[in-house]
């Protein structure tokens, strides 16, 4: 059995899935700030050091994981 959408709900549904997926994503980004902020504060790493590069590294695959977590789930 196939239901037809009409152009325009097809439509607005991508707006709104796109608003979400943005806002996840914005959510995402400060959470790893957040998490960067706070590793530099207690970890009272230097400038350069090769710990804070890996901490770096390390958020940077989390939001990696979580934006294609989020895709996964929305079907995309």
């Amino acid at each position: 059995m196939r239901v037809s959408i009409s152009r325009s709900s097809r439509q607005a549904l991508s707006r709104s899935t796109t608003i979400v997926n943005r806002k996840e994503a914005e959510e995402a980004r400060v959470q790893c700030r957040e998490l960067h902020q706070t590793s530099v504060k207690r970890g009272k790493y230097t400038k350069r050091s090769l710990e804070l590069g890996v901490v770096r590294t390390l958020i940077s695959f989390l939001s990696v994981w979580k934006s294609q977590a989020q895709q996964a789930r929305c079907g995309g």
